[in-house]
């Protein structure tokens, strides 16, 4: 298991920094998104480890560190 990313979340949204994943010619790019969600329907970590393989083809899992934020590792 190789930690590739950082996440964290505020206020129901989830923010995601994954560091030279995008590969746009020959330069290596980070890849950041904001998953945006309420505070009565916060997004799900499931949703968005489903949406970073469907853009990349890797298999990813959101570790938590502490309640509000946490690693990216590849499984």
């Amino acid at each position: 298991m190789k930690v590739i990313g950082k996440w964290s979340k505020s206020k129901g949204n989830l923010t995601v920094n994954i560091p030279g994943i995008r590969k746009v010619g020959y330069k290596k790019y980070p890849y950041k998104s904001k998953y945006l969600g309420d505070v009565d329907d916060p997004v799900i970590p499931v949703e968005v480890e489903q949406d970073i393989y469907a853009l990349f083809k890797i298999r990813v899992k959101l570790v938590p560190k502490t309640n509000r934020s946490g690693n990216i590792v590849e499984v």
